[in-house]
């Protein structure tokens, strides 16, 4: 199970091993056609909601104890009270949800410490406080009838009767991974929607005891029940890990559709007004805050968007489902037009990108010229891969090296795909038996700066390319115009230079920040690759390097020469 802030837990690996990935490569749009404006906040939004009027939208904000709310006139999107949360006994604190009561009279938020605050709407100012201490909270919804107010956290569930503000504690943790999130009140306000960990549940609002329930697949990151209390929507997923979503009948747990193939983590959800759309967000950091939404009728995504640098936090619908809020831990309040998002979203390259072609199972990919050594110690992997949308004529040049010079990422909710404008190929067709035959890699990789390292491949028939190891083009021609006329001649040079004596072993420093230069040759004796890698103790500290550094490097600073006037021998495809 997640713990008690699931998205913080889990998202921070985003920040990690987004380096591994298309690090020259755009994913979010400047802007996309969807979204109408950017509301502001002081920090990371947690929340947001909009009055049943639709006239007033509230953002529950902060992180590290700056929390606040804010709330716009979504007319004119003026801000009318703005309140930042100045606990000076228990130090500050930030907000993690708001609601408004469906009568229109209060706003509701609750902090991370657990305490509950409620405004009358107009008048504004200090809000109640309810001092619960109930822990970080998962989710705060009104009744229908406006008279109760339930929270869940980690460990318990709170009703509020709203006349006296007194809260009733109507469930506590019985035992490990009990996790509740409470998904809304029944028709009659007398019942509570509640998930927990692989179960959901209909409890008696008065007393907590459950009336019925059923299995889920829900992860515990989120449970949205509709307007008209028929359906229910659990799920979610952290950035690396498994991830579903399961749309039920709130009313007999049977399951009305499942998805599980999402590329990002899944943090929070909505469900339209009229049950025509289901809104799921998340994302990762660095690549930034995802939003797609679905179809309600059969489940299939029907738009997807993905905006700033980090993970969208809470969605919204707007009463009349014309707007969608989605709260952006970049500190701002994303408006979206619900029309509008429509499609997977499209983000123009400004880069030429270099690759060989793959088929698998109908399917055709770009692919790097070749592996190289993992950072994390894990030893030779391809470091991207991208499905090409519109194959077309690129399905004939299998195996082959070619050059992207006009394309667009293509991103949904599941991957990103690579749609071609324009593509050069970079060796004849004829070339396939003997490129599968022979070719030589001079590899230069290293983190920081793992995208800015570089590959250079050079084939049998004398064709080159060279790239950074994130597909960037670099270089691509003939051995023609260098000082080596073909690849039989850099193949000799190579092993009378002794590249085979060079141990192969380690291929990797096992280290998580370091510089692999590589050399790999494929022949008819198979393939040998070797590496400057040397393994690292630090509790015997090294003042030279060992012999196998030395012999590499004699080799590779050789070749030097060469690589490098292929490095800088300009853009023009091979013989």
């Amino acid at each position: 199970m997640p713990t008690s802030e699931p998205g913080h837990s889990f998202k921070a690996l985003g920040l990690i091993f987004f380096l591994f990935f298309f690090a020259r490569i755009s994913f979010a749009s400047n802007s996309s056609d969807a979204l109408i404006a950017k509301l502001d906040c002081p920090d990371p939004v947690n929340a947001v909601d909009f009055s049943p009027d639709g006239r007033l939208l509230a953002a529950g904000y902060g992180r590290n104890g700056r929390g606040g709310v804010r709330i716009w006139n979504t007319a004119d999107r003026s801000v009318v009270p703005a309140w930042v949360e100045q606990n000076t006994e228990n130090g500050n604190e930030n907000v993690d949800k708001v609601v408004f009561s469906p009568d229109g009279r209060l706003l509701a938020a609750a902090t991370s410490a657990g305490d509950v605050l409620v405004w009358n709407i107009g008048t504004w100012g200090e809000p109640k406080r309810i001092i619960l201490k109930a822990g970080s909270p998962t989710a705060l919804v009104f009744s229908p009838n406006s008279g109760m107010l339930a929270l869940s956290s980690e460990s318990a569930v709170f009703v509020f009767d709203m006349k006296t503000l007194s809260p009733r504690k109507v469930s506590s943790e019985e035992g490990p991974a009990q996790k509740f999130i409470v998904a809304g009140f029944s028709a009659d306000s007398m019942k509570l929607a509640v998930c927990r960990y692989a179960a959901v549940e209909w409890w008696d609002a008065s007393t907590g005891n459950t009336e019925r329930g059923w299995g889920s697949y829900g992860l515990g990151f989120f449970c949205s029940l509709s307007s008209d209390h028929n359906y229910m929507v659990t799920g979610g997923g952290p950035v690396y890990g498994d991830k579903n979503v399961e749309l039920l009948n709130a009313s007999n747990g049977k399951s009305l559709g499942r998805q599980s193939n999402f590329r990002s983590g899944l943090f929070t959800s909505a469900i339209s007004h009229s049950d025509q759309w289901i809104a799921l967000g998340g994302g990762n950091y660095g690549p930034g805050g995802d939003l797609s939404l679905w179809s309600f009728k059969d489940f299939h995504e029907a738009g997807f968007v993905s905006e700033g640098k980090f993970p969208i936090a809470g969605l919204a619908f707007s009463p009349d489902d014309s707007v969608l809020a989605a709260g952006s831990e970049d500190g701002a309040v994303l408006l979206l037009a619900v029309d509008r998002l429509r499609g997977p979203m499209r983000t123009k390259q400004t880069h030429t990108l270099c690759g060989e072609v793959s088929t698998e199972k109908g399917k055709v990919f770009i692919m790097p010229l070749a592996k190289v050594p993992g950072m994390m110690g894990g030893g030779f992997s391809y470091a991207w891969q991208l499905e090409v949308a519109n194959p077309g004529k690129l399905v004939g040049f299998a195996g082959l090296p070619v050059a992207f010079e006009a394309w667009d990422v293509e991103s949904n909710a599941a991957d990103d795909k690579a749609r071609v404008n324009k593509f050069i190929p970079l060796s004849p067709k004829l070339a396939i038996p003997k490129m599968q035959t022979e070719y030589a890699v001079f590899g230069d990789v290293q983190n920081p700066g793992w995208d800015g390292g570089f590959v250079v491949k050079v084939y049998e028939n004398g064709s080159f390319v060279a790239a950074s190891n994130s597909g960037e083009c670099l270089a691509y021609g003939s051995l023609n115009s260098t000082g080596t006329p073909n690849f039989g001649v850099l193949k000799r040079r190579l092993l009378a230079e002794g590249i085979l004596s060079v141990p192969r072993n380690p291929l990797t420093r096992g280290l998580d920040h370091e510089r692999t230069r590589f050399i790999e040759l494929f022949s008819d004796d198979g393939l040998q690759i070797r590496t400057d890698a040397e393994v690292v103790d630090f509790s015997h500290p090294r003042t030279q390097p060992s012999k196998k550094e030395e012999d590499f490097a004699r080799i590779f600073n050789q070749e030097e020469p060469f690589v490098s006037s292929l490095l800088h021998a300009g853009m023009q495809p091979g013989p």
